[in-house]
């Protein structure tokens, strides 16, 4: 944040500890939450237009209120923004911004594996666009390396993962993936493996 950032920059001390903290996260219409933000996004990404946190939650926004093309120059503003950046926050910010992006497109039926390549340069290692990348590929009928990617995903043991500026949905490398390797198995026509792993998937839950 800003201000942690400066007083970093001042010789100050910025002390750590591990904490947790359960999220339930947001639920059903998002529309007030939207309302209310959307002018303090706009003030701070004017006041700090470096920024490019600022730039992906006013996307977000944006998008919440259905003002797409103001959402999308918000959007490739804050990448073209990522790209130019030296820092790790920006590139991982950026690379999350191109997620956003890359996720409404494939909603609307658009291509963008543009838009999931310019994030992976930015954060190569970054899980949710990996999961795009494998939605993406399925929807242009790349079943098999969709599948590759659904499994590189199930072998990722998330409490394994070095915390860092990024936290991950769980379900990335779980049901989202799982789902991810039936649907490939079955769009291969593989349907008794896929039926294999849903029941492998059943058990699991039973335990």
């Amino acid at each position: 944040m800003p201000s942690l950032e400066r007083l970093q920059d001042t010789r100050g001390t910025v002390g750590t500890t591990r904490i947790e903290i359960d999220h339930l996260g947001y639920e059903g219409d998002l529309t007030s939450k939207h309302h209310r933000n959307l002018p303090l996004l706009i003030r701070c990404a004017t006041e700090w237009p470096e920024r490019v946190y600022y730039r992906l939650h006013l996307a977000e926004t944006l998008l919440g209120l259905d003002r797409t093309a103001d959402a999308l120059a918000a959007g490739h503003a804050g990448i073209a923004l990522a790209q130019r950046s030296g820092t790790a926050r920006s590139r991982i910010d950026g690379a999350v911004l191109c997620q956003l992006l890359a996720a409404h497109q494939l909603r609307n039926g658009t291509d963008s594996l543009d838009l999931i390549e310019a994030g992976l340069a930015l954060h190569p290692e970054n899980y949710g666009l990996l999961l795009t990348l494998a939605q993406r590929n399925l929807q242009h009928g790349n079943a098999e390396t969709s599948l590759v990617i659904a499994r590189k995903l199930q072998a990722i043991d998330p409490d394994t993962l070095t915390p860092g500026l990024i936290a991950y949905d769980r379900d990335i490398f779980g049901r989202h993936a799982v789902a991810m390797e039936i649907a490939g198995l079955s769009r291969l026509g593989r349907k008794g493996e896929a039926a294999a792993v849903l029941a492998r998937t059943a058990r699991s839950a039973a335990r």
